[in-house]
C-alpha cells in the first residue's frame, strides 16, 4: 500500500512539475509575443519619426540647393544687341535687336548652333525698347550677410517691347511658371515654384513680406531710347533693382520707372 501512494505522489508530483512547465512555457511564449508586439510597435513608432525626419532633411536640402544655385548669380545680366534701325514705309522707327543672357562667365547662358548668332532676335516698334519683370529685394540684412536663401534680389523676365506698345503685346522672355534659365536648367522644385508665382502675394501682404525678408515686391519696367550698332546692359544686382544703360558708352541716359 505504501509503494502504491509513494507511486501516486510520485506521479502526481511528475504531472504538477509538468503543468508548472506548461504553464512557464505558455507564460514565456506569452511574453515574448506581447515583447514582440511591444517591440515592433516601438519599431513602427520609430519608422515614422525616421520618415518625419527624412521629409524635414529633404526639404532642408532643397531649399539648400535652391539658395546655391541662387548665390551663384548673385545679379541677372543680358546684354541687347541693336542689329538694325530704320523707318516703315508708313514713318514708324522699327528696331532690330537681339536679346542675350549672359552666365556668371559673361558667356550665353543659351548656346547657339555653330554659325549662328547668338540670343533671341526680336523686332520692335519705335526707338524705345522697354523691358518688364518681377522683382523681389529681400531685406538689406540679409544680403549683407549672404543669407542662403535671401542673400540676392530674384526676377522673372516678362516681356520686350516697344514704347508704343503695350506690355502684354511684348515678346515673352521667361517662360511663366519655369524657372529663369539664369537660374539652372533642372525641373523647377515646388520650393521655387512659391517663390516665383506668390510675388503679388508679397507685394499686397505687408506681413507675409515681413516675415518672409522681403523688402519690396512688384514689377519693373526700364527702358532706354537705343541706338544701331550700340549694345546695352540689363542687370539686376544683388541687393538691387533692374537696371538697362550702354555696355560700351556713356552718352546716352537709361531710363528707370
Amino acid at each position: 500500500m505504501k509503494a502504491i501512494d509513494s507511486a501516486s505522489n510520485f506521479i502526481r508530483a511528475v504531472v504538477s512539475l509538468v503543468i508548472l512547465g506548461i504553464i512557464a512555457f505558455a507564460s514565456w511564449i506569452g511574453y515574448s509575443m506581447l515583447n514582440d508586439a511591444k517591440q515592433a510597435e516601438l519599431a513602427i513608432q520609430e519608422l515614422k519619426e525616421t520618415k518625419a525626419q527624412l521629409r524635414e532633411v529633404s526639404d532642408k536640402l532643397l531649399k539648400t540647393e535652391t539658395a546655391l544655385r541662387l548665390m551663384k548669380v548673385d545679379r541677372r545680366v543680358a546684354t541687347i544687341e541693336i542689329d538694325d534701325q530704320y523707318k516703315s514705309e508708313d514713318g514708324r522707327w522699327i528696331t532690330e535687336l537681339r536679346f542675350i543672357e549672359l552666365g556668371p562667365d559673361e558667356k550665353p547662358v543659351v548656346k547657339s548652333h555653330p554659325g549662328e548668332l547668338p540670343g533671341k532676335p526680336f523686332t520692335i516698334d519705335t526707338r524705345i525698347v522697354h523691358v518688364s519683370a518681377l522683382v523681389v529685394k529681400f531685406k538689406d540684412i540679409f544680403v549683407e550677410t549672404g543669407d542662403s536663401q535671401r542673400g540676392a534680389s530674384i526676377c522673372l523676365l516678362q516681356s520686350i517691347y516697344g514704347h508704343d506698345q503695350a506690355p502684354s503685346q511684348g515678346h515673352r522672355l521667361d517662360e511663366p511658371g519655369e524657372r529663369p534659365v539664369a537660374y539652372g536648367q533642372d525641373p523647377i522644385s515646388e520650393f521655387e515654384r512659391k517663390i516665383w508665382t506668390n510675388i503679388w502675394e508679397y507685394a499686397n501682404d505687408p506681413q507675409k513680406a515681413e516675415a518672409a525678408g522681403i523688402r519690396a515686391a512688384g514689377g519693373e519696367a526700364p527702358y532706354m531710347l537705343v541706338e544701331k550698332g550700340k549694345t546695352y546692359r540689363l542687370e539686376l544686382r544683388a541687393s538691387g533693382g533692374l537696371t538697362l544703360k550702354p555696355a560700351n558708352a556713356h552718352d546716352a541716359q537709361p531710363h528707370d520707372n
